[in-house]
């Protein structure tokens, strides 16, 4: 008896594990999870971690420019992986309908040319995330310098 007694306890302690941490979660955790992991690869020089972070179609938009897909996100954060960025948000504003949420936070930035010159930056960036079929948040469009958008 004993013998069924602890594999029927061990499996109902890990279902009972999986679903109560299934059931918690929070979505609001989960997106701002993806932000601050991401934020975290690029001043790592994680370029791929940083790639993985958006959706097959993610989009990023620098200088008017768009970057739209893993090769040429890749080619945009290999760039900006030189300089090691520390990047912190002032403060975060979150909102979540459905499996869209929205993310908005002024930002400043400070890093190392590969020559030695000092980089500081900020911005105010605006970041839509897509919650995907298996749960998990990515970025679908990402705009780090939203306050220079035209106005037109």
């Amino acid at each position: 008896m004993t013998s069924f007694i602890k594999p029927t306890a061990l499996s109902l302690a890990i279902a009972t594990a999986f679903f109560s941490t299934s059931l918690n979660a929070d979505p609001r955790e989960d997106a701002l999870g993806v932000i601050h992991d991401m934020a975290s690869a690029m001043g790592n020089g994680q370029v791929a971690r940083v790639v993985n972070s958006y959706t097959q179609d993610g989009l990023l938009v620098l200088n008017k420019t768009d970057f739209r897909g893993p090769e040429m996100l890749t080619a945009a954060y290999t760039e900006f992986a030189a300089i090691s960025p520390d990047i912190r948000f002032e403060y975060e504003d979150l909102h979540i309908t459905g499996d869209i949420a929205l993310h908005i936070a002024p930002w400043s930035m400070t890093g190392t040319a590969p020559d030695g010159t000092a980089v500081i930056d900020s911005g105010l960036s605006v970041v839509v995330l897509q919650k995907q079929t298996d749960g998990e948040w990515q970025i679908l469009m990402d705009l780090p310098h939203a306050e220079a958008s035209d106005q037109e």
